[in-house]
């Protein structure tokens, strides 16, 4: 991931945390995936939780983000001390999803 794409990627997700309405965790993400706007999940979490966090935003028709950083990383990008597997955007707010999902951008 190039300095941009992170910039981006941060400022997409920090507003959406700040001014949506954002659950963090796996479980929050298999639970509210159906009605979401978009699930961020980290490429590099534990399988098992990589299987049922996609499950759930394919029954869900929910757009889903791999992020290519650690769990570690995720938090730290989103201003938390812990680690953050999943991600899940239910009200964007002010964020901008279509710059970080473009493919996607009718269903944002």
């Amino acid at each position: 991931m190039t300095g941009q794409d992170q910039r981006l990627l941060e400022r997409v997700l920090t507003t959406a945390l700040k001014t949506g309405r954002c659950y963090l965790g796996h479980r929050e993400a298999v639970k509210y995936a159906k009605g979401s706007r978009l699930v961020v999940l980290c490429s590099q979490a534990p399988q098992e939780i990589v299987k049922r966090v996609e499950a759930a935003a394919r029954s869900g028709k929910t757009p889903l983000y791999m992020f290519p950083g650690t769990p570690l990383e995720l938090g730290r990008l989103l201003g938390k001390p812990f680690p953050v597997s999943a991600f899940t955007i239910r009200a964007k707010g002010d964020a901008d999803l279509s710059a970080l999902l473009p493919e996607a951008a009718p269903q944002l």
